[in-house]
């Protein structure tokens, strides 16, 4: 039976190194590695760490992890953390209990002075994908301490916020009740300030009523705020399409504007690939004269609740269709040919995933296309503002790192303003609606990057995490072209965002920016 097991973990810890997932039996096999084969994993590294009782193995915070993974084989044991002022920077190591029993870890590092970054600690527990087993995802904060049993591994992540310029020097200990090991904790926070609005438009639709986070509407408009997003969408239950709409509808439009107070732009989204929106609930047919005044009232009521809720004029945007299909290129082009000509000042916005959609362009102010080279040269043509739009399914097994966090170098490597993805909180809707902790108890999987935490909490991500250095990233990248030259930074830019299986590489030249911008 030994023979047997160890055959197995042998078998499902080669996949998980070489990325490769078998995917008639992924949950059977995960199920076995949580239920079966701790205390044997256990017992192997043991063989292999003889006289310890855990362990704690320096990784990459953006890099895959197996709970199957026998050992790291990383020797580092130091941690060094650089971020601009006012941005982040993350670490992680993975704590691995040796022992027949189980054990309860602490985190405690040093204490350091006022000036110095906060830092934040956090377990990441596996959890189930759709397509990938189990992935170290969902950031728990860690409350002193936390159990690992018999042969368990957990990711360990920190999280580092500075406001003031400076280098820290500090140790953190990592252990049981019995022994801990002290890391060598490096903080750096550089000269370079990060501007409170950053360069980057970002946008996720963050809808505020999807389950996970209607009864935490507030935290997660903050939320959404702290991670750069600064493009919020309006979502099309909102919108006042009424002939007169009632004060009570136009009162839920203003209290949820006023939700995202900070944001720079926002998009008024119509829908109108709904034929009974696009007809004001079939009363009156496209284009005629009465829909037209119909639209230029609507146009009229959304400006002005932008407008008395802090918004700029001129950062209101109408988003017609998404995702414009074939069938609805005529009519929207017909559309934004009149209204372009009707309504002063009126500006519009669409995503673009399709090669016929592109003839939309000329007629946007702004175009999100897929994030796919076949729809860039277009695109950058069109002299347009256009942003890049992610928007891949089974969302828990893709890389923070290549998907979430290399979409804005990828952005400014092109010369693209925007980027963004779906989505922030999307575990499907009406009777489908599921947990963003469960892949499998709704109709498809989940596309969220947060789950529900405790109360009205939001527990994060490390893919949402990533999301967010990304778009400091790209701020940094600006601040770069502006000192070195657009070129210089757009071949940086380039340089990393072909090569993402080097997971290491943006924060390498990340930190080369920092330094340089600091002399």
């Amino acid at each position: 039976m030994t023979m047997q097991l160890c055959r197995v973990l042998f078998v499902i810890t080669s996949f998980a190194i070489m990325g490769i997932v078998p995917t008639c039996s992924i949950v059977k096999a995960a199920e076995a590695i949580e239920v079966d084969l701790l205390k044997l994993r256990a017992s192997l590294l043991s063989v292999k760490f003889p006289g310890k009782t855990f362990i704690v193995e320096m990784v990459n915070p953006w890099g895959p992890l197996s709970p199957a993974t026998l050992s790291l084989a990383v020797t580092e044991k130091s941690i060094s953390i650089e971020l601009p002022q006012g941005g982040y920077d993350h670490a992680a190591f993975v704590v691995t209990n040796l022992s027949k029993d189980s054990q309860e870890i602490f985190i405690q590092p040093d204490d350091l002075p006022p000036n110095a970054p906060d830092l934040t600690f956090f377990q990441v527990p596996f959890v189930k994908s759709a397509t990938a087993g189990y992935i170290a995802d969902p950031l728990v904060p860690i409350k002193n301490k936390f159990t690992l049993r018999s042969g368990e591994s957990k990711m360990v992540f920190l999280t580092a916020h500075g406001l003031h310029p400076g280098r820290w020097e500090n140790t953190l200990k990592v252990g049981t009740s019995a022994y801990s090991n002290s890391l060598p904790l490096s903080l750096q926070v550089s000269k370079v300030i990060l501007p409170q609005q950053l360069a980057l438009n970002t946008v996720n639709w963050g809808y505020l009523d999807f389950k996970p986070i209607r009864d935490r509407k507030t935290e997660a408009a903050n939320d959404l705020l702290r991670h750069h997003i600064n493009a919020i969408v309006i979502p099309p239950k909102y919108m006042p399409t009424a002939d007169q709409p009632s004060a009570e509808k136009l009162m839920q439009l203003d209290e949820y504007l006023k939700l995202h107070l900070g944001a720079k732009k926002v998009l008024f989204f119509l829908n109108f690939n709904d034929e009974s929106l696009l007809t004001a609930n079939r009363k009156y047919p496209f284009m005629s004269d009465k829909w037209k005044q119909w639209f230029k009232n609507l146009h009229a009521r959304v400006v002005t609740s932008a407008v008395q809720a802090g918004f700029q004029k001129d950062n209101v945007y109408l988003y017609p269709y998404d995702e414009i299909k074939e069938t609805d290129l005529t009519r929207f082009i017909e559309l934004a040919s009149w209204a372009r000509k009707e309504i002063a000042g009126i500006k519009l916005y669409a995503t673009l995933e399709r090669k016929e959609s592109l003839s939309a362009l000329p007629y946007l102010d702004i175009a999100q296309v897929i994030n796919h080279k076949d729809m860039y040269a277009a695109a950058i043509g069109s002299k347009k503002e256009i942003w890049l739009y992610g928007v891949l399914a089974n969302s828990k097994s893709l890389s923070p790192y290549t998907y979430y966090r290399l979409m804005a170098w990828r952005a400014f490597s092109l010369g693209f303003m925007g980027a963004g993805f779906w989505n922030y909180a999307d575990t499907g809707s009406g009777k489908y609606e599921s947990s963003a902790w469960d892949d499998f108890d709704g109709k498809r999987p989940d596309f969220s990057v947060i789950y529900e935490g405790e109360g009205n909490t939001i527990v994060s991500s490390r893919r949402w995490e990533a999301w967010r250095m990304g778009a400091e990233d790209y701020e940094l990248l600006s601040m770069y072209a502006k000192v070195k030259g657009d070129q210089v930074a757009r071949n940086l830019a380039e340089l990393v965002a072909n090569n993402p299986k080097k997971i290491g590489m943006a924060d390498e030249v990340r930190h080369k920016i920092m330094r340089e911008l600091s002399l």
